[in-house]
């Protein structure tokens, strides 16, 4: 937040449309940043291939449970 203040003060005195290129820049520069190695090689970067599977694993998990319990109180019922 201590360089967007800067960047705010230089506006203020200046036309707003050098703030707004300013802000463009530094926007530019930050999501420019998130495609280099320290943060490309992050978890947040990794596939969602695994996530999925394990939902899908506990998906079926939970309908043979659901479904092994109906079968359960059916037979119960006889």
């Amino acid at each position: 937040m201590a360089e967007l203040s800067g960047l705010a003060g230089a506006g203020a005195g200046g036309a707003s449309g050098d703030l707004s290129r300013e802000l463009d820049k530094e926007l530019a520069l930050r999501l420019q940043s998130l495609r280099m190695e320290p943060h490309a090689s992050s978890d947040c970067f990794a596939t969602s291939r695994p996530i999925i599977i394990e939902g899908l694993f506990w998906a079926a998990l939970g309908a043979a449970i659901w479904i092994a319990a109906l079968v359960v109180i059916g037979r119960g019922a006889l």
